[in-house]
């Protein structure tokens, strides 16, 4: 069996199970499976996504601080970080929608530890797992040629 016949019926019965389980967000992607990681319509889980960029590290968002971008709630640990976000929101959106990077580059859209993470350059990876993220660093080129190929993400803003 071809191997991209292989990676289209994995995406299809990772779509599949996501949305059997309940796990479908507003924003699908050609998949089928939500574009961005978000549990129970929360964006990673809570974490303030300009804080990775700004501050180099994980930082949960206050539940009082929230910003609704692409049919999913974000939320911020600052004023400044919501304002930052809403003026220019793809600067700091997560390569893949957040899913774990690691997972990508194999074609599946597993949910990633938003505390475990890699910058490089202007990009923002989440990873399941150090681990995964110690193999990320090491493999980084190959492995985000392999995610860019299996990234699909919905058409629009």
């Amino acid at each position: 069996m071809p191997l991209a016949s292989l990676t289209d019926r994995r995406q299809f019965l990772a779509g599949a199970l996501a949305l059997g389980a309940g796990l479908a967000a507003p924003l699908m992607s050609r998949a089928g499976a939500p574009e961005i990681y978000a549990e129970g319509g929360l964006a990673l889980r809570g974490a303030d996504v300009v804080a990775y960029f700004t501050e180099g590290l994980f930082l949960p968002g206050r539940p009082d601080m929230t910003l609704r971008w692409r049919g999913v709630t974000w939320r911020f640990a600052t004023d400044r970080h919501r304002e930052r976000f809403e003026m220019d929101p793809k600067t700091f959106l997560p390569r893949f929608g957040g899913w774990c990077a690691y997972h990508m580059a194999d074609g599946q859209r597993v949910a990633p530890n938003p505390a475990v993470f890699v910058l490089q350059g202007s990009a923002l990876y989440l990873m399941q797992d150090p681990v995964l993220r110690d193999r990320w660093i090491g493999n980084a080129p190959g492995l985000i040629r392999a995610a860019e190929g299996n990234w699909q993400p919905a058409p629009g803003p």
